[in-house]
């Protein structure tokens, strides 16, 4: 048989399908058995009728009993619809695909042609950037040298400010200490003032004895007379007696400054600069000197001894003076006056010192 009569003869109302695909991909296939099957027969397939009724109503039919059953000769035209809605999408997405192929192949041609753009261009860009950071490397460099030439400027900084106190200090005890010599010596020169008023009070009424105008015989020698026997030595009665009368320097109040060929208690000296270091060890190679001390020697160098330093010039830094002692602490007849930083020229310096009694 050549199954159900197809002839269009017998057929009006025609009219193409409807859109089928979408219908198609709603169908939900699944395998069953009957459950008047026992439960190792084959399993079936196909469809669920009530589902394919809400898909298309047209594959379902219900019988007297209300069993809905489906009509598997007409899924063929919903399926053949399907597939050739499918098959319009394949064609058009494959002339698409053509179309966007060669759009790709002239986008990779284009993209080739900028690729070699950008790597001329990077090239370029990275010769710069070498520059540049050549260029910053070397300021980076710069800066670091600033930087430490900055904490070095910082740090001498500090220690002049260190050595300024210091030298203020020394100043302001110095100062002090002369002052107070200053109103010791003045207490003492009126002291010696009124002795010498009261002197020349007794001499204005002196009487000298001499051979030609002896002193009387009896009744004693008056308060007023100065006498002076073969030996030299020289009395005034009620003022004072001496056997001889010695310079052995200047004697003013609790101080005495002595000058002798041993102990000179004032003189001059020099800081010698370094003129040649070959070497930098921070010594003159031909004179030995570091250009921040200089020595001077005499026998007044003691323990209570002050010494006094006046400088010609500006020495450039803070300043001290220092006695000199041996390995085991005693003083060795020497004092040295020295600067913390080296000078620049030779510089002059007069000393004088103080003996404390």
């Amino acid at each position: 048989t050549w199954g159900s009569t197809s002839d269009a003869r017998l057929k009006k109302n025609i009219d193409p399908m409807e859109s089928a695909l979408e219908k198609v991909m709603a169908l939900n296939p699944v395998s069953f058995r009957m459950k008047s099957e026992s439960s190792s027969a084959p399993r079936r397939i196909g469809f669920i009728a009530q589902e394919v009724e809400q898909i298309s109503p047209e594959l379902v039919s219900t019988g007297p009993n209300g069993m809905k059953g489906l009509s598997y000769a007409m899924f063929t035209p919903l399926l053949t619809k399907a597939i050739q809605e499918q098959q319009e999408v394949i064609m058009e997405h494959g002339t698409h695909n053509m179309e966007q192929d060669l759009k790709i192949s002239n986008q990779a041609q284009n993209v080739d042609e900028l690729q070699t753009a950008v790597n001329e261009k990077l090239n370029l860009v990275g010769a710069s950037l070498n520059e540049q950071g050549s260029m910053i490397n070397d300021q980076q460099s710069q800066l670091s040298s600033l930087a430490s030439q900055l904490s070095n400027a910082q740090t001498r900084l500090l220690e002049a400010e260190n050595n300024l106190a210091t030298f203020e200090t020394a100043t302001n005890d110095t100062l002090s200490a002369m002052l107070d010599t200053e109103n010791m010596l003045t207490e003492r020169v009126l002291s010696h003032e009124e002795h010498i008023k009261a002197l020349e009070d007794k001499l204005a009424t002196v009487t000298i004895c001499t051979e030609g105008n002896p002193c009387p015989s009896s009744g004693g020698l008056p308060d007023n007379v100065v006498t002076q026997d073969t030996q030299g030595n020289v009395t005034l009665a009620g003022i004072f007696k001496s056997k001889k009368v010695e310079t052995e320097g200047v004697v003013a109040g609790s101080y005495a400054v002595k000058n002798d060929s041993e102990a000179p208690t004032t003189g001059e000296g020099t800081v010698v600069s370094v003129k040649v270091d070959a070497n930098n060890d921070g010594w003159d190679d031909e004179t030995k000197v570091d250009g921040k001390s200089a020595r001077v020697t005499t026998d007044a160098v003691s323990e209570t001894a002050k010494i006094f330093v006046t400088f010609e010039g500006d020495p450039g830094s803070r300043y001290w003076v220092e006695k000199i002692r041996s390995a085991d602490g005693k003083l060795t007849g020497e004092f040295s006056v020295n600067v913390s930083d080296p000078v620049k020229k030779d510089i002059k310096f007069s000393w004088w010192i103080l003996e404390t009694k």
